[in-house]
């Protein structure tokens, strides 16, 4: 019996709930790493009263060969946080999102 789910030509076909087509969930070619911008929040002591910041991260782990060969995260300055933000959720490869980010790999 096949469900309703796999066969989009049955009448009836409902999208699974976890399945879409859009761009937003389409991911990096193999081989070119994983990466996520993670918002961290920073308490700076100042003249006795505590102020707190808002700081931007890019976690990441490169690949080689089925093994994770670094694993690590880079700070995101405020200026190119909306260019970075792009190239993430266009899947761009990690190491061309550390590149703008000035790390070399």
């Amino acid at each position: 019996m096949v469900s309703h789910f796999s066969n989009p030509n049955k009448p009836g076909f409902k999208s699974s709930p976890h399945f879409n087509n859009s761009q937003s969930l389409k991911r990096r070619l193999k081989g070119t790493g994983s990466g996520s911008i993670q918002r961290h929040f920073v308490q700076r002591r100042l003249h006795n009263q505590y102020r707190t910041y808002e700081q931007y991260w890019y976690h990441y782990e490169l690949w080689q060969e089925g093994k994770c060969i670094e694993k690590s995260s880079v700070y995101i300055p405020k200026q190119k946080l909306q260019q970075i933000q792009v190239m993430n959720e266009n899947k761009e490869p990690v190491k061309a999102i550390l590149k703008e980010l000035g790390k070399t790999v």
